[in-house]
């Protein structure tokens, strides 16, 4: 089976996309394409049905991410949906306030010790 014309596309095919008055998507292959927006401002999006949903996953902004990238992280997402995990509702780390770590440093107060 032949490859699809559009897997051969490279940077510059996206770096030379003109806004319009609409925004408008330039595809790349599986699912990965550029959004241009109207204000010239362009951003990687990756589109999936998941479940019998369609899902929009923003991936980053042109050319920040490199095309190679935006490939690269398209396919992380599909490898992590192959394991049965979906990265959409995963959980995310917890950020840590500084309340939280001067709660775990001990203090010494005339003395005493205190947790």
């Amino acid at each position: 089976m032949p490859l699809p014309r559009n897997l051969f596309k490279r940077d510059n095919f996206f770096f030379r996309a003109k806004s319009k008055e609409q925004p408008y998507k330039l595809s790349d292959y599986n699912g990965l394409y550029l959004l241009v927006h109207s204000n010239g401002s362009k951003y990687w999006r990756f589109r999936r049905t998941i479940n019998g949903k369609d899902t929009t996953r923003a991936l980053g902004m042109y050319p920040i991410m490199t095309l190679a990238e935006a490939r690269k992280a398209r396919d992380e997402f599909l490898k992590s949906l192959s394991q049965g995990i979906d990265p959409l509702h995963s959980a995310k780390e917890k950020i840590v306030s500084f309340e939280e770590i001067a709660l775990l440093i001990p203090v010494s107060v005339n003395g005493m010790n205190f947790p």
